[in-house]
């Protein structure tokens, strides 16, 4: 049975010079094995990167369990480019990713997915949103 026929992440560029949201729910069941990296959505070439958090909705139930934000494209993968090894396994909460600001002074060069990866062990339970903001290029417009 096919589930579905479109299994690419567009590069999102709604056509208006406004802040634009990317969001992705991730839970224990997405991460049978860790590491898994999950992709959380795409961003147009020249956009420009404004912020992002992770929102932990129901604590992930092993301790160890951390996770990191990162990113890809045609030449290069960083896995922990926006945010690295954050605690997942707290009380429910909003977190700024923690390593966004070293990066988020420069412009994508060329379309860019944002992913995100579960590493340290395997949790049972345990739920958590990844958000990402960001303006696309006047040229893109």
């Amino acid at each position: 049975m096919v589930t579905s026929l479109n299994s690419n992440l567009p590069f999102r560029d709604t056509g208006y010079k406004l802040e634009h949201t990317i969001r992705r729910n991730i839970t224990f069941a997405d991460a049978p094995a860790v590491p898994t990296t999950i992709s959380i959505g795409g961003i147009p070439s020249g956009a420009q990167l404004v912020g992002g958090a992770i929102h932990i909705n129901t604590s992930f139930d092993n301790t160890t369990t951390v996770l990191s934000v990162g990113r890809t494209d045609t030449t290069a993968t960083n896995v922990s480019a926006y945010a690295s090894a954050m605690v997942i396994s707290g009380a429910s909460a909003s977190v700024l990713l923690d390593d966004y600001l070293t990066l988020s002074a420069v412009a994508v060069a060329r379309p860019t997915t944002v992913t995100a990866t579960l590493s340290g062990a395997v949790s049972t339970a345990g739920s958590v949103d990844v958000t990402f903001r960001y303006v696309p290029s006047e040229t893109n417009v």
